[in-house]
């Protein structure tokens, strides 16, 4: 073959094939294509954090304003005022001051901390010796906020707001 005709294909007439198929000339074209589809988009449940208050309280202020609101790990989530948690935190000083066990001191900052309650924030109230009336709610993760939408509230229920994290 040619220089000039390097990207053409000849065959010869014997060995060409009959066929009824069609054929066409391959080109290069830079063309886009749209492919239209039925389907839903969903999050990976997989990735998704739960995260739901540790005990009873209502909301005084709440930060994330919208569903797929973006949060990074550590920001603010909400403010809750919580009898039981007053109560909590007025026995913990009540230990600390009295200074008889460390043992129950070391108890007291364990329950706290189960229920949800960073280090940082008992330290300050180690060292305040005060009770927060409010406690701030913390994001433990980074991700997108989805608002669960399946929560039933009838009379007489105890409806804990739940967030579901998609990162």
């Amino acid at each position: 073959p040619d220089e000039e005709n390097i990207e053409q294909l000849i065959i010869s007439p014997s060995k060409q094939v009959l066929s009824r198929q069609a054929t066409i000339k391959l080109s290069a074209q830079s063309e886009t294509q749209t492919l239209k589809a039925q389907g839903y988009i969903d999050f990976d449940r997989n990735r998704s954090e739960n995260i739901s208050a540790r005990f009873g309280g209502r909301i005084e202020k709440l930060y994330v304003k919208y569903d797929l609101q973006y949060v990074k790990k550590g920001d603010k989530l909400l403010e809750l005022y919580s009898p039981e948690l007053n109560t909590f935190q007025q026995e913990h000083l009540f230990l600390l001051k009295s200074e008889k066990e460390k043992s129950l001191v070391e108890q007291s900052r364990q329950k706290l901390k189960l229920l949800g309650i960073t280090e940082i924030q008992i330290s300050q109230l180690e060292e305040n010796k005060l009770f927060t009336q409010t406690i701030t709610v913390y994001s433990p993760v980074g991700g997108y906020v989805l608002f669960n939408t399946e929560t039933n509230s009838g009379a007489g229920d105890n409806v804990t707001e739940k967030t579901s994290m998609n990162n």
